[in-house]
């Protein structure tokens, strides 16, 4: 069995955030979703998260801006951008670690789960 991980979901979607919550969740990983760029700022500051995802559009700050400021707090989180649009430029530029498009994550959980695999907090 694999070890529980710590995951923070920063989406406004909370249909596409419970899905993914819920699967990884049924894998044994402690899932934490917020809905606002500044509720994720204040979590990242708190503690730490194996894995961040994080929607680009997002209503109080853009998703490339929100990365670099968790980047500062979560040096060793697994960052990965979100979004409808191509936005994987500009999350790499502000420090996340990969993008996926929105439309595929649905597809893409195995790929969380590889991500997982690879990642552990010091």
């Amino acid at each position: 069995m694999q070890d529980k991980k710590s995951i923070l979901i920063a989406d406004d979607d909370k249909v596409l955030s419970g899905s993914i919550k819920q699967l990884l969740e049924e894998d044994g990983h402690a899932v934490t979703c917020c809905y606002s760029g500044f509720d994720a700022i204040n979590l990242s500051k708190e503690r730490a998260f194996d894995l961040i995802l994080i929607d680009y559009d997002m209503p109080s700050i853009r998703g490339d801006l929100l990365c670099e400021f968790i980047r500062q707090y979560q040096p060793h989180g697994f960052i990965v951008g979100l979004s409808v649009e191509p936005r994987a430029r500009a999350f790499i530029s502000a420090g996340a670690d990969t993008f996926i498009h929105k439309d595929d994550l649905p597809r893409d959980v195995s790929l969380l789960r590889q991500i997982l695999r690879m990642t552990s907090n010091p």
